[in-house]
């Protein structure tokens, strides 16, 4: 009987492992970012050539970094939810989860508001601050309203 119990102790122990490794496998693959690929130097140059800035590499001499991957971005963004919904549900328990969602939304709706600014060639939303007031394509004027209003 206790060799019984040790054998499914064991196999069960096994099992775990398994169910273990593969995941924890899994999981760093996910979580950590895939190693970026650079156009390396060939080990036969001087070692004067590698210690150049990158300042001064052009084209094909510039390394190519590889951002995150989409598993990575999609794990994160599930760790994320799932954080806020453990939050919220304690909040909710403690009688604040009105409260929590709001001030959540907020920081949400603040969080994707544009942090950087403008690039030089980039117009901006509102005409008056373009080169000869010149309006995105897509915008609605007043000219073009005047027009569709008075010549139906």
């Amino acid at each position: 009987m206790e060799t019984l119990k040790s054998d499914v102790k064991n196999q069960i122990k096994s099992k775990m492992e398994t169910v273990w490794s593969s995941l924890t496998g899994f999981l760093t693959s996910a979580v950590l970012p895939e190693a970026p690929t650079t156009n390396s130097i060939s080990e036969s140059e001087d070692t004067d050539n590698r210690n150049e800035s990158l300042d001064t590499l052009t084209g094909e001499d510039r390394p190519v970094v590889v951002g995150p991957s989409k598993r990575f971005v999609r794990v994160e963004l599930i760790l994320k939810f799932l954080i806020w919904a453990f939050l919220y549900i304690g909040f909710l328990k403690i009688g604040f989860g009105a409260i929590f969602f709001i001030v959540s939304a907020f920081w949400l709706i603040w969080k994707n508001l544009r942090s950087e600014p403008r690039s030089q060639n980039e117009p901006s939303a509102y005409s008056v601050f373009n080169p000869n007031c010149e309006a995105l394509d897509g915008t609605l004027k007043a000219e073009h309203l005047e027009k569709q209003l008075l010549f139906r």
